[in-house]
């Protein structure tokens, strides 16, 4: 198959680069379906190692997966060097300063990702909350608390709102 799913913890030292990659024990069971697709189910709000890494091999070592969006927009992973060698790619959404690490939307986000292993393989993700608690649930919502507010009050975004009465 040339793919091979683990979650992993990984202790930064500066953007791309890890200091320490822990590989979880046991892979993430990927599926192969009748059409050729793979598809994979991860959990989400892990505390401990909440990074899903793909180590490619085979046809797919020279492949850079990407993450495809709902407008067909493809977002690179990111690669990481291991201490053995090996490179694992990450779905990588960003670098934070104040907290020294990448961040990953997939680690926090509820739904199916489109993975592109290159031109002709394609691995779906269905990221899902298999033990969210009411603490967890809380923090999710909390990711929005800002948003829904500035929604409300009309900051410009993609949306528009309106607020008002049938009284006034």
């Amino acid at each position: 198959m040339g793919v091979a799913a683990h979650y992993l913890e990984i202790e930064w030292d500066s953007p791309g680069f890890a200091r320490r990659i822990e590989v979880s024990t046991y892979p993430i069971q990927i599926v192969t379906a009748r059409d050729g697709t793979m598809h994979a189910e991860v959990s989400i709000f892990r505390n401990f190692a909440p990074w899903v890494g793909l180590r490619l091999s085979g046809q797919l070592a020279s492949v850079e997966p990407a993450t495809v969006d709902a407008e067909g927009k493809r977002h690179p992973w990111l690669p990481v060097h291991d201490e053995h060698g090996d490179i694992w790619w990450i779905p990588a959404t960003g670098w934070s300063k104040p907290s020294s690490r990448h961040l990953s939307e997939m680690h926090r986000s509820f739904g199916t990702f489109s993975v592109e292993l290159g031109p002709s393989r394609n691995l779906v993700i269905d990221a899902v909350a298999n033990e969210l608690d009411r603490a967890h649930a809380q923090e999710y919502l909390d990711d929005f608390r800002d948003e829904l507010v500035w929604l409300a009050i009309g900051k410009p975004t993609g949306a528009l709102g309106e607020v008002g009465s049938d009284y006034s």
